[in-house]
C-alpha cells in the first residue's frame, strides 16, 4: 500500500467532486484513497478523519476497513524507526513518477530534508 502523508494531498483529496467507487470504505462513504497518474494512494488524513467518522457512526464494516490501514500505516512507521531512518514528514512527500514500476510492497515517502539514513534514494524507502 501507498501512503501519503502530507495535507496537501488530503485537501486535494477532498476537492476532487467524484472518486472511483474503491475509493471509498463503502458506498459513496469514507474517502480515503486518491488516484495520481493512474496509481492508487492511501491518503493517512482522510483515514484518521474517517475512522472518527466510522466511530461516531458505530459503523462496524467501515471501521474494519479502516483499522486495516491504521494497522499498516502504524506497522510501517514501526519498521521505519526500527530501521533507524528518519520519521516520515508531512512538509514534502514526494509522488511516484508514473514511468516507474509500481511496488509490490508498502512504500513510505521521505521529504529531503529528513532522508532515510539507507542506500536507497532519498525520495523512497521500500519495505
Amino acid at each position: 500500500m501507498r501512503y501519503l502523508l502530507d495535507q496537501r494531498s488530503y485537501e486535494e483529496m477532498l476537492a476532487r467532486k467524484s472518486h472511483p467507487r474503491d475509493c471509498y470504505a463503502r458506498n459513496q462513504e469514507y474517502c480515503h484513497h486518491l488516484y495520481i497518474d493512474g496509481v492508487k494512494y492511501t491518503v493517512a488524513r482522510a483515514v484518521y478523519a474517517c475512522l472518527k467518522e466510522a466511530q461516531a457512526k458505530n459503523d462496524v464494516d467501515a471501521l474494519l476497513h479502516l483499522q486495516m490501514h491504521v494497522t499498516d500505516l502504524e506497522r510501517l512507521i514501526g519498521e521505519a524507526r526500527a530501521a533507524r531512518m528518519s520519521p516520515p514528514c508531512a512538509c514534502s512527500v514526494t509522488r511516484r513518477q508514473p514511468k516507474m514500476k509500481p511496488a509490490r510492497n508498502s512504500t513510505i515517502r521521505f521529504c529531503r530534508r529528513n532522508p532515510p539514513q539507507s542506500k536507497r534514494p532519498a525520495s523512497i524507502a521500500r519495505f
